[in-house]
């Protein structure tokens, strides 16, 4: 520790977003900026001793976590949390399998069959939960169209490429609905539906051309007195 604490000038910048950046360089117009694209280089951002001396600590707590996961992991098998994470992430970022099999050596991954096994297991609990939160009916769905093309290096007669073309559905918990009753409202719009052979309800008529008062007496699209834009384009543009 007295070795890193020494050199307390040395550069962290990977550690984190750069939060001593100096303001005149942030000053210059963008054609300015266009004509001196080295200058962040020729002059890199300044940092104080105190934001220095955090991330070296910063450093040497991450250094200290792994040395004592690393450790835990060789005496206990178990205490894994770091290289779960770690092989987790692996995975997800489809590092080859070669590296993963360095990684769990080292002590920082855990081995391509327990990866394999966690994702296992945690796509059965998703599972469970999604087919849990459609049956209380407080999800909705979204459905997409996506297409895959699966290439072979070398395609032959017997061994083409393929194409595939599916379908996804999303599910999207439906937030503040505390009483599923209220969703339950399919035999309300079947008795009024013009297609029901046996209607309960007499279906209220709309004329399109009763549509026409709202557009008259629109005040949404219009600007207010003294007002240069709409509040509906004032909501677009808050949106944006």
């Amino acid at each position: 520790m007295a070795e890193v604490f020494a050199d307390v000038e040395c550069d962290l910048g990977e550690i984190g977003g750069d939060d001593g950046v100096d303001e005149s360089t942030m000053s210059d117009t963008g054609d300015e900026q266009r004509n001196k694209p080295n200058d962040l280089h020729k002059h890199p951002p300044k940092r104080s001793h105190a934001q220095v001396e955090a991330r070296n600590m910063t450093l040497q707590i991450i250094k200290t976590v792994v040395c004592i996961s690393i450790i835990l992991q060789s005496s206990n098998e178990r205490c894994n949390y770091l290289q779960g994470l770690l092989g987790i992430f692996f995975h997800s970022t489809s590092v080859p399998q070669k590296v993963i099999d360095v990684l769990a050596h080292a002590g920082l991954s855990m081995s391509i069959t327990s990866i394999h096994n966690a994702i296992h297991s945690m796509s059965k609990e998703i599972a469970a939960n999604i087919k849990q939160g459609i049956q209380s009916l407080k999800v909705s769905f979204a459905y997409d169209n996506f297409d895959i093309n699966f290439k072979t290096l070398e395609p032959t007669i017997g061994h083409r490429s393929t194409f595939v073309s599916a379908t996804s559905a999303t599910s999207l918990p439906l937030v503040g609905v505390d009483n599923p009753d209220m969703l339950r409202c399919s035999a309300a719009l079947w008795a009024t539906d013009s297609h029901n052979p046996a209607p309960s309800t007499t279906a209220v008529e709309i004329n399109e051309f009763d549509m026409l008062k709202h557009h008259i007496n629109d005040t949404y699209s219009r600007p207010k007195p003294g007002e240069h834009i709409s509040p509906r384009l004032t909501a677009f543009a808050w949106h944006v």
